[in-house]
């Protein structure tokens, strides 16, 4: 015989000899690869649900920033519990009706050249009622 029949002879006999996957084989791989693909989808829910949780946050800090920004712009002895800018109860936001936020101003340690504005901002997440404070302090800059 010449070298390129044994060759092809080589080759088919290699190729008899490999066989596929059994049926068991086929199954088991299955299972894992299900077992795999249902962990990993039940971890969407919790991943949709802190996406969720952030942008309440992202946007009561946005409230809140609004809120405070207006009161800066305010002139120094304007800022008071008793002005506009500041309330005593929770009033909902224009820009976000689904957030209510309350204002308070204190003057620290009866520092009249000081003022500390706390902005409570709540809103509905769920069956729950969610709150967080933001605080920031504004200094009188030309005191006397």
């Amino acid at each position: 015989m010449n070298t390129r029949s044994t060759i092809i002879i080589e080759r088919m006999r290699k190729s008899v000899a490999v066989r596929g996957f059994t049926l068991m084989e086929t199954i088991i791989a299955i299972t894992v690869l299900a077992v795999g693909i249902v962990a990993m989808v039940s971890y969407f829910p919790i991943s949709i649900d802190a996406a969720r949780r952030s942008l309440d946050l992202t946007r009561a800090a946005f409230v809140a920033q609004n809120r405070m920004e207006l009161i800066k712009a305010a002139a120094y002895a304007n800022i008071t519990n008793a002005d506009g800018y500041a309330t005593g109860g929770f009033v909902p936001d224009a820009d976000y009706p689904a957030y209510e936020y309350a204002v308070t101003v204190q003057q620290p340690g009866g520092d009249p050249n000081l003022r500390d504005i706390t902005v409570a901002v709540r809103w509905q997440y769920k069956l729950h009622t969610l709150q967080e404070q933001f605080q920031t302090s504004i200094p009188k800059y030309n005191p006397g």
